[in-house]
């Protein structure tokens, strides 16, 4: 068998296996603040679709996205709290 052929394969189930994490995750949690679109996007990109401009500094285009991310989410939890506390 071309082990070109399997790369691809591998490729497109680590994608989906994180992606289908975070929606497990996001189920499990009963929140859906786990599911991060930009993630997902980047494992599409970088794992299965291999695009060369992703894969120029892949350290970089993951750290930017996680990081809002991160921030992003704590601004909601953070927002919640204040919601719930006032009510």
């Amino acid at each position: 068998m071309n082990r070109e052929k399997k790369v691809p394969l591998y490729s497109y189930t680590a994608a989906f296996i994180l992606i289908i994490s975070m929606v497990i995750s996001s189920v499990i949690i009963h929140n859906n603040e786990f599911i991060l679109p930009e993630i997902a996007a980047m494992a599409i990109a970088m794992w299965a679709y291999r695009d060369p401009n992703w894969l120029r500094d892949p350290l970089k285009n993951c750290l930017a996205p996680t990081m809002t991310s991160a921030v992003g989410f704590t601004i909601n939890q953070i927002l919640q709290m204040v919601h719930v506390y006032r009510h």
